[in-house]
């Protein structure tokens, strides 16, 4: 969590540098905005799949070491987000602009919302794979019968997501990734 507030802190400090920086430093402090964002988002999804995969805990006291965080699941976990806001920005970017950015973006959308789905795929089957805790809470009765369809709707809404992206709209890619996400 101290990584992912570091990056938000570092992108916070390039945003209002760029403004104050000459015209000469105003590229470094875009990268340090970019590479800010990059980092935030990477440390958030890796916080994520090690929430997911769990903390050694006795009683109330932390068991684990420095590093029981860096799992292969948490890292991959971090990549996907990277994806997924990556999705969530060329939508947005379609929705709110035109001309050749719009264009740029909704080429970008296409590989990013099946990298995305891939994703999220591996996390859907990893999860129940690595915590059996996690695989008999979702394949039990009801649950089941609630879980079962969300693999068909993420299928419909990519479906449908590819499909609008072949057209120039600008609100639906990104009701779509928001929906998919």
């Amino acid at each position: 969590i101290m990584l992912m507030l570091a990056g938000l802190i570092w992108r916070g400090v390039a945003f209002e540098f760029r403004f104050k920086a000459d015209e000469g430093h105003r590229a470094f402090w875009d990268k340090a905005f970019a590479w800010g964002s990059y980092i935030a988002t990477f440390f958030q999804g890796v916080s994520l799949g090690a929430f997911i995969t769990g903390f050694k805990v006795d009683g109330r006291s932390y068991q684990g070491g420095v590093l029981d965080w860096v799992t292969p699941f948490s890292l991959f976990t971090g990549l996907a987000l990277l994806v997924a806001y990556a999705l969530l920005g060329s939508t947005w970017l379609i929705m709110k602009t035109e001309g050749p950015l719009q264009r740029r973006m909704l080429a970008l959308a296409r590989p990013v919302t099946l990298v995305l789905v891939a994703a999220i795929g591996v996390v859907s089957l990893w999860t129940p794979l690595a915590h059996h805790e996690v695989a008999a809470r979702w394949f039990s009765r009801p649950n089941i019968f609630f879980f079962a369809p969300v693999p068909l709707l993420v299928l419909a809404t990519t479906w449908a997501m590819m499909r609008v992206l072949r057209r120039e709209t600008h609100v639906a890619p990104f009701g779509l990734a928001l929906l998919l996400l």
